[in-house]
């Protein structure tokens, strides 16, 4: 009866608020909930987006505010909400997919989804939830979620051709026991919702904006704590004949309760201005600088990037970009479900008596940042991104074990980072469907030692066949090398393997059987320390399309 209500609960929140925010123009982007679930496409997703082993708030969109697709003459990776919209157009769409399945250790779980295109936008929602037996003593664990979400483009012979507004809502809890701490029953209900407006026009010949207001909500129902996090971020840019005036502004306000007595808020503002210079639509170059500030403290940085389109399907891109970035207690929440909201480690106190740190937000400052990336597309067939990364910073952020048990602080460091990267996007074809992301990341402190949770090498691989007699076969992995859950790097990690495979037959046009493997190998996987993931478990059931 609880959990209904709480089922009822959610449902009721997100359809108060209307779609998914701007979709990251990203190797790595994620598709929206609510994308049309049509002309029986293959379920699979793009790579899984890698888990940062350091904590970060750096957005990975840094060609985007400088560079469009129509600058450059190259196809950044498509709109997944406008290719699903002309998605509409074609024959066979489903606008409903109902799935449902049992398993060992999942039981049950569900997801529900509708979309409904009309004339020149869409607007979808989405619930679904899951269910997680005990594979050892309080490990059980659900959490459900609803979502509405809203898009709408203009029409080309209009006034305001090209502007897309969105909206998007969703709601959801999490919950979830210590097990590995010493109290194992010990209970946690992650509320968390995330509302969001956004009115863009990238395409204007005089004048292009995007504009996006978001509200990130964290709330601990039996630990009297609760943030919102409201953020304004803004792109702007004048056309003008041999140059253009660009700047990107974010204004973000914290309001955070984080004990029955002790509430706050704070701000944080970032602007960078900087000017840009395009030769014959095949070398962009711009130039300007950064401005943080954290309520009494600041920062600045010169910034710089190009981009240089070398054939029809290669190009290249760098920036510099030193910055300091606001990281909130829910962020980091986000981040580590474990995490504590009392801080021991970084705040010793002088007797019992002295009362403890509660965690608000951190001004992160990398004093020194360079990307580049290659990248390689062939028209929508396939895409290959390959580039490098590199960061120096004052104070970067990780986790490490709480005084509390089985609770992990947040710590702060000088640190710098190298790390190599690809990411291998082969779209649907005659030989199937293929996605894959690889990391080297070498992320040390002033000592030397790596970064606790920061393992050096991350891949994840997926690849999807549609066999013609109604057979689909999905195997992927997900890849982690060893890490170390301490500063001094005595307490290792060992690798995480996950390897798991789906298998769908279909009866008809709108009826299929599933079956999902994970844990195929039956590891004693470890994100956290002590926290083991879920063995070897098996979901069967079925999926329904109209």
């Amino acid at each position: 009866m609880k959990r209904l209500l709480i089922i009822t609960t959610v449902l009721f929140f997100s359809t108060l608020v209307l779609p998914q925010d701007k979709e990251k123009k990203n190797p790595n982007v994620e598709l929206p909930d609510f994308v049309i679930t049509g002309k029986d496409v293959i379920s699979l997703q793009k790579a899984k987006k890698l888990d940062p082993g350091t904590i970060s708030t750096i957005s990975e969109e840094f060609i985007k505010p400088v560079y469009s697709s129509e600058e450059l003459g190259i196809s950044d990776l498509p709109n997944p909400i406008k290719d699903q919209l002309n998605l509409a157009d074609t024959q066979n769409v489903y606008n409903s997919r109902l799935t449902i399945g049992t398993g060992i250790y999942t039981s049950p779980a569900g997801r529900f989804s509708m979309t409904q295109p009309f004339g020149g936008g869409m607007i979808g929602a989405v619930i679904k939830g899951e269910n997680h037996r005990a594979f050892i003593d309080n490990s059980d664990w659900y959490k459900f979620k609803g979502a509405l979400n809203f898009a709408f483009f203009v029409p080309n012979d209009a006034s305001l051709r090209g502007t897309q507004f969105k909206f998007h809502g969703d709601y959801g809890i999490n919950s979830y026991r210590f097990f590995a701490s010493n109290n194992p029953s010990t209970k946690r209900n992650y509320y968390k919702g995330n509302y969001s407006v956004d009115v863009n026009n990238l395409v204007g010949k005089y004048f292009n904006f995007d504009i996006k207001a978001n509200d990130k909500y964290s709330y601990l129902g039996n630990e009297n704590f609760s943030e919102n996090l409201l953020r304004v971020e803004s792109f702007l840019r004048g056309n003008f004949t041999i140059f253009k005036l660009a700047g990107n502004i974010n204004y973000t306000r914290q309001f955070i309760t984080n004990n029955a007595v002790t509430s706050g808020s704070f701000d944080y503002i970032f602007v960078r201005p900087y000017i840009q210079f395009s030769i014959n639509n095949f070398f962009t170059v711009a130039g300007g600088i950064s401005y943080s500030k954290n309520n009494s403290t600041n920062y600045t940085a010169p910034y710089a990037s190009a981009a240089l389109k070398l054939n029809d399907f290669i190009s290249l891109y760098g920036e510099y970009n030193p910055t300091a970035e606001f990281l909130s207690a829910g962020e980091l929440l986000e981040a580590n479900k474990y995490f504590s909201l009392i801080q021991y480690y970084n705040s010793p106190r002088a007797s019992p008596f002295q009362p403890p740190l509660y965690f608000s937000n951190s001004f992160v400052k990398k004093t020194s940042a360079f990307n580049a990336v290659l990248k390689f597309q062939y028209f929508k067939y396939y895409e290959i991104d390959a580039g490098i990364k590199y960061f120096n910073a004052d104070n970067l952020s990780f986790f490490v074990s709480s005084a509390q048990s089985g609770m992990f602080d947040v710590n702060f460091t000088g640190a710098k980072n190298y790390s190599m990267f690809v990411n291998l996007l082969f779209h649907q074809g005659p030989f199937g469907v293929f996605y894959g992301t690889a990391e080297y990341n070498d992320t040390k402190d002033n000592s030397s030692n790596q970064i606790p949770y920061s393992p050096k090498f991350k891949a994840t691989l997926s690849y999807g066949y549609n066999f013609k007699f109604g057979f689909y076969f999905e195997p992927r992995l997900y890849y982690y090398s060893e890490s170390y859950a301490d500063v001094s790097n005595l307490k290792k990690i060992d690798s995480y393997i996950d390897l798991g495979a789906k298998f769908a037959y279909k009866f008809g046009r709108n009826f299929s059987l599933n079956v999902e493997l994970s844990n195929l190998v039956d590891r004693k996987n470890y994100k956290w320390y002590g926290y083991r993931e879920a063995p070897l478990d098996l979901i069967a059931g079925f999926t329904y399309k109209w």
